[in-house]
């Protein structure tokens, strides 16, 4: 439970300055998503209100060009003055108005509206003038046929207008024939097949004398034509019958301004009832931002269109309307919205990788700091033991050697137990400084100083001597030795007396019952191997890498009744290392344990046991 406790306090120190960074950084992005959007806002804002600037100084601007252009005496009834004083007015006004001739009920004169062809057959003149089109007296014919507008071929395309601009660009015809051109254009166009159009757009292009007011005119009849929308002379005479528009028109001399329901423009009074006049509405306003280029350009990212009364109410973060007049003006939005969105979203994106992130190598900080913390616990708990130990190796032989040493002070002593007391002593005395050596050993082992210092020894029987005197120190306890008479090797004596003590100890500690214990010293290739088994319970396959460290002692339940440093194993280990050679427990199917010391074969001399 405890370690359950300290694992949650870890991840918790560790998970909440990750969180908290979450947290700021997922507010500072949502504060930057509304910042991006009140920039967005401002900018289409700004952008309609340049619109509207723009249209307005156009049409003031209009306004008084209109009021200087020069009229001579309109009649309503005379078609040729209409296209007179019309035509000056088309080269002036901007591509976003429609010039118009209108009287003060608010009729449309010029630009004509369209009407139905008659469907009647031409009469006989002109069918005559149709067939010597093509032969000697052809100039004849087509002054014939200047008088026939109804007239078609034998395809049934209309042949007045092919005829009319011919004799304008050979300038024989009537002064007011251009007019008269834009004006059937206006009442035909929408009644032509779209490659009659498509003609009549390609003759119109090719003209040379064709008045740049005339062709305007017809190009926008065919262009309405083509688009199959409603023809702006319609929204014209709707526009000019508005209350706002009659109340201009009935204002008398002077250029006026009026604003209506989609509407906007002015109206000069040029002659009696009268008026020449320039409006907008939003078929006039769609086709000049249409146009290539268009009348105004917006800034990249923003597109542009016109608003009308049902859709001027609507405005959000992200597009922003400026009107010209009620119901009529300049909408602009951004061209992808879902481009700030994502902007957003990939922003957020990278703050959930960058938490996530910073959340990982916080884990990860927090475990290696908490392994390590641990650690530093379990050493400071195995060095507790460990001077526990040590203090209990020491205090027994210590207070032993001090009773022995104060009888035979005291002269307690029989003269004839004075030897065996002396041997006591002696015995006790080896002891302590076994103890010290174990304690030295470590000490040069963890400091990396442990060497062996090597002389020629006789291996076997030296295990012999170990295992006499560890039966001397352990009476009763059974050894089943398997070493040969003697085995010559260069090793430390001390070391590897050190091997055989501690590996007999450990099997007697953890393996009690598991008697008779065998030992065995062999050659095995270019080694030495010497070997100690027990038939006790074995080690347990979790404790295989642990017992080697210092300070452990195994299985807790099998080592808190035994005595010791927990460091045997770990100083037969060194031992071996120091050698040149390895310490391995054997793996085993059966119960039991054993241990083996691997040396280098180096100067061995054996002889046959």
């Amino acid at each position: 439970m405890s370690l359950r406790r300290d694992v949650a306090a870890f991840l918790a120190a560790a998970l909440i300055p990750a969180g908290a960074l979450g947290w700021l950084g997922l507010r500072a992005l949502r504060n930057e998503e509304a910042a991006l959007r009140r920039e967005a806002a401002l900018e289409v804002a700004g952008e309609s209100e340049r619109a509207r600037r723009i249209a307005e100084q156009a049409l003031e601007k209009a306004a008084r060009e209109l009021e200087a252009v020069p009229v001579d005496d309109v009649r309503a009834d005379d078609p040729a003055s209409l296209s007179r004083v019309l035509g000056p007015v088309l080269d002036l006004s901007p591509p976003f108005v429609e010039a118009v001739v209108v009287t003060s009920e608010g009729r449309v004169l010029a630009p004509r509206a369209p009407s139905e062809p008659s469907r009647a057959e031409a009469d006989e003149r002109c069918s005559g003038a149709l067939d010597r089109l093509t032969g000697p007296d052809r100039d004849e014919a087509r002054s014939t046929l200047l008088g026939c507008p109804e007239a078609r071929d034998t395809s049934g395309r209309w042949v007045w207008p092919v005829i009319a601009i011919g004799e304008i660009d050979r300038g024989a015809g009537n002064p007011a024939l251009g007019a008269e051109v834009a004006s059937f254009f206006e009442s035909h166009a929408a009644s032509m097949r779209l490659q009659e159009r498509k003609a009549a757009r390609d003759e119109l292009a090719a003209s040379r004398r064709l008045s740049v007011a005339d062709r305007s005119r017809a190009v926008r009849a065919l262009d309405a034509a083509d688009s199959g929308g409603r023809w702006p002379v319609v929204a014209l005479a709707s526009a000019w019958r508005s209350d706002a528009a009659l109340r201009a028109l009935s204002g008398g001399a002077g250029t006026r301004r009026f604003e209506g329901p989609g509407t906007v423009g002015v109206a000069r009074s040029i002659g009696d009832g009268v008026f020449l006049g320039l409006v907008a509405t939003p078929e006039t306003v769609a086709r000049a931002l249409a146009d290539k280029p268009p009348f105004i350009e917006t800034r990249p990212g923003l597109v542009i269109d016109v608003v009308t009364e049902a859709s001027a109410s609507g405005t959000d973060a992200v597009e922003s309307v400026s009107l010209l007049s009620e119901g009529l003006g300049f909408r602009v939005r951004l061209a992808d919205p879902a481009a700030l969105r994502e902007k957003s979203t990939r922003s957020t994106r990278v703050l959930g990788v960058l938490v996530a992130g910073s959340a990982g190598l916080a884990v990860a900080l927090a475990t290696l700091l908490f392994l390590r913390m641990r650690a530093a616990r379990r050493t400071s708990e195995l060095r507790t033991s460990f001077v526990a130990s040590v203090s209990h190796e020491l205090r027994t032989p210590i207070a032993s050697v001090r009773m022995l040493s104060e009888l035979l002070a005291d002269g307690k002593i029989e003269e004839a137990e004075r030897s065996e007391v002396a041997e006591a002593l002696v015995r006790e005395a080896r002891r302590m400084g076994d103890t010290v050596e174990r304690f030295l050993s470590y000490a040069r082992m963890e400091k990396g100083k442990l060497v062996a210092r090597k002389t020629k020894e006789d291996v076997a029987l030296l295990v012999r001597e170990r295992v006499t005197a560890f039966q001397a120190r352990h009476p009763g306890v059974e050894v089943i030795l398997e070493v040969p008479d003697a085995l010559s090797a260069e090793v430390d004596r001390a070391q590897i007396e050190l091997v055989v003590d501690n590996l007999l100890e450990n099997a007697n500690k953890y393996a009690p019952k598991g008697q008779p214990y065998e030992i065995s010293l062999r050659e095995e290739g270019n080694a030495l191997l010497l070997s100690v088994s027990d038939r006790g319970p074995g080690v347990p396959r979790a404790l295989r890498s642990t017992i080697w460290r210092p300070f452990e002692r195994g299985d807790a339940r099998l080592s808190a009744a035994t005595e010791g440093t927990g460091l045997g194993l770990a100083l037969v280990r060194a031992a071996a290392e120091a050698h040149g050679g390895e310490a391995i427990l054997e793996d085993s199917s059966g119960p039991g344990a054993t241990f083996t010391v691997r040396l280098p074969r180096g100067a061995i001399v054996g002889e046959a046991s």
